[in-house]
């Protein structure tokens, strides 16, 4: 791995004429759009993915690869970009630098972390993992946690969950919102740091006034050109903004099919009402995501769209037989899955016509391990949504229902409604032998893998 005084540096000048960028190096020069790839010589290979214009204060993420290293440089305009003007940047490996005119642009550091093997963890390590909880939870408190704090890691040190989640009340500004993500970082076996952040009406910094960054009506609207570019370019736009911000994983792109317009929880929020089109657009998006170093999740399996009921507060059935989301809602699954898609969601909808038993997805083994896993060929990491919501907590305490959504397949509990019942409840299921440590351990190789995936992509990885 190459360390910052063994950095190899590039000079790269940008220039906008008619919405189009100029890369100026060696005498040579291209001319790209949006979305372009091209060499430099037969070193590296440059990849831009950026707004179609700079403008003062614009977040901008660069990337340049080698076949063995990876440069990830972010920097933010200090003027407006017009015809004709350039900026000059000199990039380096393994600690992005940004100057003009002698002056540095903000960078994101770089900062290397490292991933235990699975050997080296104890059981608490592997049970922490396979939790996704919000600060609070993590903090043991009813106050939004904004800030990082001693009681963060002593709790941590009782609860080492895999992940943390943030909501509208824990983002305030930019400054503030590093700093708190950085705190989560710097925890034993890097915590990843979430956010639903899908564009439209769910979007804890996009809705934030603190931020300037792309916004979006809704995903409808963005699927109603029919272009996959465009989902493209708002999972590329947002990615980057949640990259700049120290996020790791969206829970996002919604892949349900937007079918009964009396459904009012998914609406909007999904791509089409035409399940082809949700095909075509799911995989952009998750697409976008990915170029960005941040990775995506699907939700909400085996499809929230046809429901009349709201799984946030009880009962929510999808009425369809499995040969009918086979024609419909699993397309846009299926898309993503063949491109790479790294995690799922389980919804907590009810399959009457496709389950034996009638228990939302969440904790049915025909859905996760039959037909996910089994008939889809799904091998990534599947992930409850929260089990605070309705559905499962008119059915199940902390403890059962993190145990029975492990027992059904999934890896990961998201946001159980008390963490010490459910930590426990699956820990003594393991020391009791309702589950074996071998099940553990195929779900934490998983969370292990993905962590090591993403901070391999940007560059961080201590290997």
């Amino acid at each position: 791995m190459l360390l910052a005084s063994q950095a190899v540096f590039y000079n790269v000048v940008f220039g906008l004429l008619e919405g189009w960028l100029t890369f100026n190096w060696k005498g040579g020069s291209v001319s790209i759009g949006k979305v372009a790839q091209f060499h430099f010589g037969k070193l590296a290979h440059f990849r831009e993915e950026i707004p179609p214009a700079f403008r003062l204060g614009d977040q901008v993420g660069i990337r340049v690869e080698t076949t063995r290293h990876t440069l990830y440089a972010h920097f933010e305009c200090q003027s407006d970009f017009a015809a004709g003007c350039s900026y000059s940047f000199n990039l380096r490996f393994a600690d992005a630098t940004a100057e003009k005119n002698g002056y540095a642009l903000k960078s994101t550091e770089v900062t290397y972390s490292n991933i235990p093997e699975l050997s080296e963890m104890s059981l608490d390590q592997k049970i922490g993992q396979m939790f996704f909880v919000t600060p609070e939870a993590l903090l043991g408190t009813s106050s939004s946690v904004t800030a990082s704090s001693s009681t963060m890691t002593s709790r941590f040190a009782s609860y080492p969950v895999g992940g943390v989640c943030l909501f509208a009340a824990n983002i305030q500004n930019p400054t503030q919102l590093i700093a708190l993500n950085k705190a989560f970082h710097n925890l034993p076996i890097y915590p990843i740091v979430t956010v639903d952040e899908e564009g439209g009406r769910v979007a804890r910094i996009g809705k934030n006034s603190a931020f300037s960054v792309p916004t979006y009506t809704s995903m409808l609207a963005v699927g109603q050109s029919g272009n996959p570019s465009d989902a493209r370019d708002a999972g590329i736009n947002i990615g980057t903004y949640l990259y700049r911000y120290g996020f790791d994983l969206d829970f996002a792109p919604v892949a349900d099919v937007f079918t009964n317009p009396a459904n009012t929880v998914i609406g909007d929020r999904a791509f089409s009402t035409d399940a082809s089109v949700a095909a075509a657009m799911v995989p952009a998006f998750l697409g976008g995501l990915q170029s960005a170093c941040v990775e995506g999740c699907l939700k909400h399996f085996p499809g929230h769209g046809d429901t009349k009921s709201d799984s946030h507060s009880g009962f929510a059935e999808a009425p369809k037989t499995w040969a009918q989301m086979l024609a419909c809602e699993m397309l846009p699954f299926k898309a993503a899955i063949a491109q790479g898609a790294q995690m799922i969601m389980a919804a907590h909808v009810t399959a009457t016509n496709v389950t034996v038993n009638d228990v939302p997805a969440s904790v049915s083994s025909e859905l996760l391990t039959g037909k996910l896993r089994g008939e889809l060929g799904y091998q990534g990491i599947i992930i409850t949504d929260s089990m605070a919501m309705g559905a499962i907590t008119s059915l199940y305490n902390s403890e059962q229902a993190a145990v029975n959504a492990v027992k059904a397949g999934a890896d990961i509990i998201l946001m159980p409604q008390n963490l010490a019942t459910a930590f426990s409840g699956l820990k003594n299921a393991v020391t009791n032998g309702t589950i074996s440590e071998a099940r553990i351990n195929e779900s934490v190789s998983r969370i292990l893998e993905m962590k090591r995936n993403i901070l391999r992509q940007r560059g961080q990885l201590a290997e």
